[in-house]
């Protein structure tokens, strides 16, 4: 279902930052610690190809969309 979503997400031309805002309220492995100021664009972005490197090999595609996402995320100012 989340990966469905995620896919139409991408493929309907939505804001970039959707993707990462869906994908981040969906990361249950966060440290509740973390404040959401704290972390740069830097940082969420490895999180999300950690998040890639987990459907490398069941779904490539997939993957490689989410890679794009986080390159975009990290050089948008």
């Amino acid at each position: 279902m989340v990966a469905t979503h995620l896919a139409l997400s991408i493929f309907s031309g939505g804001a970039p930052g959707a993707l990462l805002s869906l994908v981040k309220r969906n990361l249950s492995f966060k440290s509740a610690s973390a404040s959401p100021a704290a972390r740069t664009r830097a940082q969420e972005a490895d999180d999300l190809r950690a998040m890639a490197d987990r459907f490398v090999r069941s779904d490539p595609g997939f993957a490689d969309d989410l890679y794009a996402a986080a390159t975009r995320h990290e050089r948008a100012a």
